[in-house]
């Protein structure tokens, strides 16, 4: 029986990963000026292209360790395969900050806003570098395993209403971080999945959700283990949901992990599988679009 076991510890591994790179991504925020972005993006983009680079280059190493150790314990003759790892391409990067800081862009920024100013000195003041040198996947198990109870989407500071510019920033960091968050872990994911592709005696893999996670990442889910190529991807399903590459799309902040399935194994759904699957069911006994519905189910947290 493939083991959910390590497929959590893996994907702990993974968000531990992440907290250390948005770490270092605060750092980089001081090359970036508000009132002269056209001048100081391109510089930024850099900075944030060699941060996503490095601990991309980490997640898919991760995520190759842990193929290869499933697939020993699969008892899988031969060798694993080693696909190349993929760090998002230059292009993706600068289109995907861009699109995450457009909102700074307004005119207003330009203006005097002590909000707008104290929430930059905020961000600039939480710069601290990371320091990957001597961690091991326990160690960034250890640290990611309380963040994958935590929502998706970052909770609404309890704070007075922030001014427009200053609010435009606060949701442009969100995004960064999100953004970020999901290029590095789909290098990880994708290390598997490109290993599973390559690989004669894989199945396929399994979608793990987190415990909280939202009404798509919980309806692919529930598909169970038969990610292996596009027509098992869920294309259909996956066409509603725009954010992502692929036809194994994640969003921003997302915090699933791909789990391997081997020729002889049987795969162990994750407990919270059977409360997804009456959600699921409900929401397609309304009337409407059935994701929207097991949203709405969500929100009224049924």
């Amino acid at each position: 029986m493939a083991a959910l076991e390590s497929a959590r510890e893996q994907q702990a591994a993974q968000r531990g990963l992440v907290a250390l790179m948005l770490q270092d991504l605060a750092g980089t925020w001081s090359s970036l000026n508000p009132g002269r972005l056209g001048q100081t993006l391109p510089k930024w983009i850099a900075a944030v292209a060699a941060i996503l680079d490095r601990y991309g280059d980490a997640a898919g190493a991760l995520g190759l360790d842990y193929y290869e150790a499933e697939r020993d314990a699969a008892r899988v003759a031969g060798r694993a395969p080693t696909p190349e790892i993929r760090t998002p391409e230059r292009a993706q990067v600068e289109s995907s900050l861009r699109w995450a800081t457009k909102g700074l862009w307004d005119d207003h920024v330009l203006e005097p806003d002590p909000e707008f100013d104290r929430l930059w000195q905020q961000i600039l003041d939480e710069e601290a570098a990371a320091d990957l040198a001597g961690l091991d996947e326990e160690d960034l198990a250890d640290i990611g395993d309380d963040l994958l109870d935590q929502p998706d989407e970052p909770a609404e500071p309890a704070v007075q209403r922030l001014s427009p510019a200053a609010d435009r920033l606060a949701k442009a960091r969100t995004q960064v971080d999100g953004v970020a968050t999901r290029l590095v872990t789909d290098v990880g994911r994708g290390a598997v999945l490109d290993a599973v592709a390559e690989d004669r005696k894989a199945v396929g893999v399994a979608r793990v959700a987190a415990p909280n996670a939202c009404a798509f990442c919980r309806t692919m889910t529930l598909r169970g283990a038969v990610y292996k190529n596009e027509q098992t991807a869920g294309r259909r399903a996956n066409a509603k949901f725009t954010e992502g590459s692929g036809e194994f799309k994640y969003h921003n902040h997302c915090r699933c992990w791909t789990a391997p399935l081997f020729e002889g194994e049987e795969w162990e759904p994750q407990p919270e599988v059977a409360k997804w699957q009456e959600q699921y069911d409900r929401a397609k006994a309304m009337r409407g679009d059935t994701l929207k519905n097991f949203y709405r189910i969500l929100r009224a947290g049924e």
